[in-house]
This record gives structure tokens, C-alpha cells and sequence, in this order.
């Protein structure tokens, strides 16, 4: 497959003309789904925006629209809460350039066990995308990971598609399982003719029931391959236990089937947030999907030196930073890497994060803005990655605004930091709040932005609540 992504287009957000920004999200029955999102567009770009959100059944049959804007308030919020599953889709339109079609909205999946946070991961191309050719439908993903595999037998496993505006034919999907060590193994299937904006699930334990291929004990990665017309194929990934905990995450693009540039002497990192310190069975788990010719090797603080192979994972009980070397220097610009881990040692199912690396063509990163509910105890954590940008010689300044879904007030406190050391790396969000002098007042998510002079750190938000965490990256 010659295709390429090129991910200084990414760092560019060299889109072409983005007029729409949208999003995809699966709602699943009886649990509680809230859409969250912030004007951003107003506050990073000064844009005013109209949106429209629409609910649909799961055969693609509209259900309802409704029009959308930021008049009242900051941030928006929608709930749905139903015995039937349905898909809903946010659109936001503007009459100048928006430059990235991936509109910035978190969904909070909500059960009586469990809590998981994740951002938009689905949306329907656009035309123009189409004509020019900026539309990936090439599904190639990867990610789905199962860190053991006896949890098949005990656990519900789904990944989600969104069709979009087309209709899609009926087609053989293939399903690859990857073993440490192991041949891979192959499962094809039928995926049956999508209507426009349908909702298909390839549902694992099925497809596994009804394969002959035998799965070895331990860890497995998964991939998926189909087509898509219309839609970008990212998938929503769920997993469920029997006595109602659900954790969710999204796959992403398998660079062993699809290209992507390389960093040319570059070195990579993840480094990892604190609170993994406070999980049960922490890891780090790095995808098999990278390019067949790259040859990785992986080091932690422990000054070791492993071969990447395909697909490892490193428990992170005493590790603080990961880092990715190539042996012949062409170092891929895209690594998938994922925090993993239980709640506690009672936890049937785990949380997962997906990362990546960083590495030096990653552009300095000044702003972060992220959702939080303060009824999960949200903490704000933060790494720093001073290998790739050094600390700078002044005091470092942090200025935090609080967004509300219930006023256009916005509430701000700026702190300072003499060293990189001093910058605290978990920060709980009701400090933030206190600093502000702002008072929460409603149930829902709020929003709060971080800007720093010093453009190399990465955050995370963390949600726990009374049998489950989760950990998500900010925007």
C-alpha cells in the first residue's frame, strides 16, 4: 500500500480549506454518555462558530438535530442516558478557515462500576477533503490491546465503526492477533452493506468463537482491516465486564501497513505521569504497528536496551521515562505507545491511554485545555520533556482560566515556578479552582486551559472514581 502520513503536515495542521469541524461519537445502551466541549475556537483563534448536533440511530435513521452555539456560556455539555444504543455527530461551521476537521470534543462514558474519558476519535469526511484526496479510508488500525488474554473468556470486547455519508458496500474484513514471539494469526470475516452514517461493531469474542486460530496465554494486539468511503476509520474500543465496568479507548493507524516519515537522528521519549504510581499492575504498553524496516530499540531509566520486536509492554512500578532509539538513525515519527492499569486489585477492567512519542520535529506546545468533574476527584498531571526542550532561563509562568457550562465569565490565576524541578507533577484540580476564586456550582464538566512560556510539557487529566480511573491526555 503506498500511502503516506506525513505527520509535519499534523504538526502544521495542514488540512487545506476546513470550513467544518466534526466529531463522531457511539453512545452505548445504559450508560451515561455527556459529549463535552469548550470554546476553543474562540479562544485559541477568535472564530465565532455555529454548530448543529445530531443524534442517530444505530442503522444510520436520523433521530434528531438540533442547533448549537456557545451564547450563554463557555463550555457545552450534552448527556444521553438510554436503553438503546444510538450515535451522535457535532458539527461546527464557520465562514473563515477552522484548519483542523477534528473538532476538540470529550465524550465521559459513565457507569455504575466504572468511569472513562476520551476524545473525539470518528468523523465524516468532508467534500472537499474528498476531492483533494485528504481523506485517509484506507482502515488499517491497530491498538487493540489485551494485556491478558484469559480476559477474553470473562470480558465483552467491541470496536466501533461510524459509515459515513456514503453508502458502503458489503466487504471481507481481515482481523490479525499478534503474540509476542508467536506467527500471527489471521481471521477474515464478512462485514455486511452499511447504510449512510450506520453504526457496525466488529465484536472480538464472536469473531474468535467462530475461528479455528489458536491464541497463546499472555498479551495480544490486535488489528483490523476494512474500507471505508466516506469516514475516517478510527474505531472507539470497548471493554466490558459482566458486573458493569467499562473502560474505553480508540485504535489508531497501523504504520506496518500505512507509511509514515522519519526523524532522522532522532531520538524519542514518553515520559510517564505520576499517578501511575498510584495503579494496580501499571505498564506501558508499545504497539507491533510501525514500518517493517524500522529497527527499534527500547530503553528505560534502568539503563537497559531491548529490540522493540513485535509488540512489548514494561511495568512501570519504578520507571519514570521510556525512551526510542533506531539502529540506523531513521527513527519513525510515529510510535504508539498506551498507559495501562487497574483500578485496584478487585478491577476486571483495565484503563488505557494512548501517548505515542516525542521527539524533536514535535513543535513546542504551549497550550493545553482539558474537561474535568469534580465528583470523580480530578488531578491535573504533568510531565516535562527537557531532553528535547531545554529549560528556559526565565521563571516559568503558568496561567490556568476556568470555563463553565453556566456562565461566559472566565476565571483565571497565573502561578510561577523558579526551575522546571519546582513545577508540581500532580496538581488536584481543586486547587487550581481555589486559585481561581472561582465557585462551581452544577454537576457537569467543566473546562480549564493551561498556558506556560515553556513549551515542552504534556498533560494529562485523571478522573477516579469509588472502582475505576481514568487517565486521558489533554487537547
Amino acid at each position: 500500500m503506498n500511502i503516506l502520513v506525513d505527520q509535519k503536515n499534523n504538526f502544521k495542521a495542514n488540512f487545506g480549506y476546513i470550513f467544518r469541524s466534526s466529531g463522531i461519537f457511539y453512545c452505548p445502551s445504559n450508560v451515561k454518555t455527556t459529549m463535552s466541549v469548550m470554546n476553543y475556537f474562540k479562544e485559541k483563534n477568535f472564530l465565532e462558530v455555529g454548530g448543529i448536533i445530531t443524534q442517530r440511530k444505530i442503522d444510520g435513521e436520523l433521530i434528531s438535530r438540533e442547533n448549537v452555539e456557545f451564547k450563554d456560556a463557555n463550555v457545552l455539555n450534552f448527556v444521553f442516558e438510554s436503553a438503546a444504543e444510538c450515535s451522535v455527530e457535532i458539527e461546527f461551521f464557520c465562514n473563515q478557515n477552522l484548519r483542523i476537521p477534528y473538532a476538540a470534543v470529550m465524550a465521559f462514558y459513565e457507569s455504575e462500576h466504572s468511569v472513562s474519558i476520551i476524545h473525539n476519535y470518528c468523523r465524516n469526511h468532508s467534500l472537499i477533503e474528498l476531492e483533494e484526496k485528504h481523506a485517509l479510508l484506507n482502515g488499517r488500525e491497530t491498538c487493540w490491546f489485551v494485556s491478558d488474554t484469559n480476559r477474553l473468556s470473562n470480558n465483552n470486547f467491541v470496536a466501533v465503526f461510524h459509515n459515513g455519508h456514503s453508502l458502503l458496500p458489503s466487504q471481507t474484513f481481515k482481523l490479525k492477533g499478534t503474540q509476542k514471539d508467536q506467527k500471527d494469526i489471521l481471521i477474515e470475516g464478512e462485514m455486511p452493506e452499511l447504510r449512510p452514517f450506520e453504526t457496525y461493531k466488529f465484536e472480538l469474542n464472536k469473531i474468535l468463537k467462530e475461528s479455528s486460530e489458536e491464541i497463546q496465554s499472555g498479551a495480544i494486539w490486535f488489528r483490523l482491516e476494512f474500507e471505508s468511503l466516506s469516514s475516517f476509520p478510527r474505531l472507539l474500543l470497548i471493554e466490558a465486564s459482566s458486573n458493569g465496568e467499562v473502560q474505553v479507548t480508540h485504535s489508531d493507524i497501523d504504520y506496518e501497513s500505512i507509511g509514515t516519515n522519519v526523524v532522522s537522528g532522532g531520538v524519542g521519549y514518553t515520559k510517564i505521569p505520576h499517578i501511575m504510581r498510584e495503579v494496580h499492575k501499571p505498564i506501558l504498553e508499545v504497539d507491533p504497528g510501525y514500518p517493517q524496516n524500522a529497527r527499534i530499540f527500547v530503553s528505560t531509566d534502568k539503563n537497559d536496551k531491548v529490540p522493540h520486536g513485535n509488540g512489548s509492554y514494561y511495568h512501570l512500578d519504578t520507571i519514570n521515562s521510556v525512551t526510542f532509539t533506531e539502529q540506523n538513525q531513521k527513527l519513525p515519527s510515529r510510535i504508539h505507545t498506551a498507559l495501562s492499569g487497574f483500578f485496584d486489585e478487585a478491577s476486571l477492567v483495565p484503563f488505557r491511554s494512548c501517548l505515542g512519542i516525542v521527539h524533536k520535529e514535535r513543535p513546542p506546545k504551549h497550550t493545553h485545555w482539558f474537561p474535568f468533574d469534580l465528583k470523580y476527584s480530578p488531578t491535573l498531571e504533568i510531565t516535562a520533556y527537557s531532553e528535547i526542550y531545554p529549560p528556559i532561563s526565565s521563571l516559568i509562568e503558568v496561567t490556568f482560566k476556568l470555563y463553565t457550562p453556566d456562565t461566559l465569565n472566565i476565571f483565571e490565576c497565573v502561578i510561577t515556578y523558579e526551575r522546571l524541578e519546582d513545577v508540581p507533577q500532580s496538581f488536584p484540580i481543586t486547587e487550581i479552582i481555589s486559585l481561581t476564586g472561582a465557585r462551581i456550582n452544577i454537576d457537569q464538566p467543566h473546562y480549564l486551559l493551561m498556558n506556560s512560556n515553556y513549551g515542552g510539557f504534556f498533560a494529562f487529566v485523571s478522573h477516579t472514581s469509588s472502582a475505576s480511573i481514568s487517565i486521558e491526555h489533554t487537547f
